[in-house]
């Protein structure tokens, strides 16, 4: 086996908010509840990406990572999603590609969720990929396709849990061109050709027996090819894409596990005419996509860590606390919590442009305390009690409390919690 001491976090988050130790993720499988504009999708099975932490005598390029820059992957490094040097001088150049082929039939899909939902604690900050929603009534079974000729890097598949009795769920990562790697997540069934080159693979076990994730070595498969089925009792599926000539600007990209630096949208890698077909059914007010990057220098905005932390690749929901954009709602803002501060959770509020309470998070500065405090915006969204007192104390640094009642703007710290970028 090429494993060279890599520890690899497969993280799963449950209904309603229950949180998991960073000590329990190998093995823990759940389910999760999505919340969107006009309802809420209970019991949607969620599986979150693949995250690495890197004991000191590995190599980052062990979890398939680039460096902050860009750089791939060493020639002989263990990787999981993002082909090495030598495997990306085989691909095709990136100019000119793009999708070409629908991944299931669009007249079966009635939304799309964008970039940058929230769920705590393990969607603390903003998802990586949209939601493709096929069936409310979680009955449909819908054939998925290659979006057009792509080389597999990674099979993913997980058993049992929340995920169903008896039920599997796969995640298939793909590789369009050099830089360019998309993702399914929640496939239900695998296709006979996809099927064939797993069994030619050696499965790597990375947790339970029942979970395993056979990396490939980029096998071509032909646009329109059948990769498996979704849909099933999920009612959608997700599809990502990160692409390694785009990287984000994150304060602190280091932070992050690789393939959140590289985060866009994949419907943006189609044409226009077929483009236009998935944003016509963004759930989000502004018809946009929409982002996983929300990070603003000198300002509240964006993803925060506490200091327990460590300095590279946070996967620990615990640590994470953001203030973010809405995925739904161009003119709301959110405070998504992992823990530590309280519970789990998150609310949200209608910005103001003055004062101290609910102040736009654009407008933040330094030096200054501010007091948020949860409105109703739809009925699906999560409650949250009391108010959150945050003490901008300078550019990366922050102490915050959650307190009970509401806010005064007289506020003040008495005990709190810090966090830096």
């Amino acid at each position: 086996m090429k494993i060279k001491f890599i520890i690899l976090v497969l993280i799963f988050i449950s209904c309603g908010g229950v949180e998991t130790s960073i000590e329990e993720v190998s093995t823990s499988v759940s389910t999760i509840k999505e919340t969107t504009t006009q309802e809420s999708l209970a019991t949607e099975n969620e599986n979150i990406e693949l995250d690495c932490s890197i004991p000191e005598n590995a190599s980052k390029t062990q979890c398939g990572g680039t460096g902050g820059s860009g750089s791939s992957t060493s020639d002989d490094g263990y990787r999981l999603e993002i082909p090495t040097n030598k495997e990306r001088e085989g691909l095709p150049s990136c100019n000119g590609v793009q999708f070409t082929t629908f991944p299931v039939d669009m007249d079966e899909v009635y939304r799309i969720t964008p970039l940058g939902n929230l769920n705590p604690p393990g969607h603390t900050f903003p998802t990586d990929h949209t939601y493709i929603h096929i069936d409310e009534n979680k009955s449909k079974v819908l054939n998925l396709y290659a979006p057009a000729d792509v080389y597999l890097t990674l099979v993913r598949k997980s058993k049992g849990g929340s995920v169903g009795e008896g039920e599997v769920d796969y995640s298939i990562n793909f590789s369009l061109c050099k830089d360019v790697i998309g993702y399914y997540n929640h496939v239900k069934t695998i296709s006979e050709t996809i099927q064939t080159i797993v069994d030619s693979k050696q499965c790597e076990a990375f947790g339970s027996s029942e979970e395993c994730t056979t990396v490939i070595s980029l096998d071509r498969i032909s646009e329109g090819t059948l990769l498996g089925t979704v849909g099933h009792s999920q009612g959608n599926f997700d599809f990502g894409l990160f692409d390694l000539s785009k990287p984000l600007s994150f304060i602190k990209p280091e932070r992050h596990v690789e393939r959140t630096r590289y985060i866009q949208c994949p419907y943006d890698y189609y044409p226009s005419d077929m483009r236009n077909v998935f944003y016509n059914l963004f759930s989000r007010d502004d018809g946009s996509c929409n982002t996983n990057m929300h990070d603003v220098r000198e300002t509240l905005k964006g993803a925060w860590f506490h200091t327990s932390a460590p300095d590279e690749i946070v996967v620990d929901w615990k640590t994470h606390l953001g203030f973010f954009a809405d995925v739904d709602f161009s003119n709301i803002q959110n405070i998504s919590i992992g823990g530590i501060v309280r519970d789990s959770g998150w609310f949200s509020f209608t910005p103001k442009s003055s004062g101290t309470i609910n102040r736009n998070f654009l407008d933040t500065v330094p030096g200054t305390t501010y007091c948020y405090e949860p409105e109703t915006i739809v009925s699906s969204r999560p409650a949250f009690s009391g108010k959150i007192v945050v003490k901008f104390v300078e550019d990366q640094i922050l102490h915050i409390d959650h307190q009970s009642g509401t806010c005064s703007g007289s506020e003040e710290l008495e005990g709190y919690e810090i966090y830096k970028r």
